[in-house]
């Protein structure tokens, strides 16, 4: 429980055991990918099976499984966040390629977006406030966004020299904040691609 510190009796019982990865964190055992929304409501992960699915989360219980349809490669390391509008994940993976899934249908929402973003694709990916497009940081220095439905590139910033670790739209989406990994933060006009002033 977040509010206490305390365990939640019983966890949950998944209905499959999660993936793992070998070579993860000096060669330790990892998941291929998980991830569960801040509210805790649903968590979006891979089995070992190789599908991803849904998985929405009960009192102590799985109340409902999506399988998800098209999904990434069974291989791909996933970096994943989900939307504040709470019906959709974006699942990003291997060398550079990403897309955007329905929780409540498993369906596909635009197309696959793959772009040059180095040797791999850093854990800065997130969506603005109403789920319609994606951003992402990447290793070459930099951001981009694109529109989820059309896989359109929309935003693209390369003004910087450092790697980019996070990327996030500020309350409104009308702004996106990066910083990289020399320890700067900027903030940009989300629909230009400008430098920006905070609001």
């Amino acid at each position: 429980d977040a509010a206490s510190g305390r365990e939640v009796p019983g966890g949950f019982a998944f209905p499959e055991p999660l993936a793992r990865r070998a070579g993860y964190q000096g060669g330790n055992a990892g998941t291929a990918g998980s991830r569960v929304s801040t509210d805790f409501k649903v968590m979006a992960a891979q089995t070992i099976s190789g599908a991803w699915q849904a998985w929405w989360l009960g009192e102590g219980k799985v109340e409902k499984v999506v399988l998800f349809e098209e999904p990434p490669p069974a291989a791909a390391t996933i970096n994943a966040a989900f939307s504040a509008t709470g019906d959709r994940v974006v699942l990003a993976w291997g060398a550079a390629s990403l897309r955007v899934w329905n929780l409540h249908t498993g369906q596909p929402v635009g197309p696959v977006i793959s772009f040059h973003g180095g040797p791999r694709v850093i854990p800065g990916v997130n969506f603005n406030p109403d789920g319609s497009r994606v951003t992402v940081g990447i290793n070459i220095g930099g951001a981009r966004v694109w529109d989820v439905a059309t896989g359109k590139e929309v935003f693209i910033n390369e003004e910087q020299d450092a790697r980019v670790e996070a990327s996030v739209f500020n309350p409104d989406g009308s702004r996106l904040a990066t910083a990289n990994n020399s320890g700067e933060v900027q903030l940009w006009d989300s629909r230009t691609g400008d430098p920006a002033s905070p609001v």
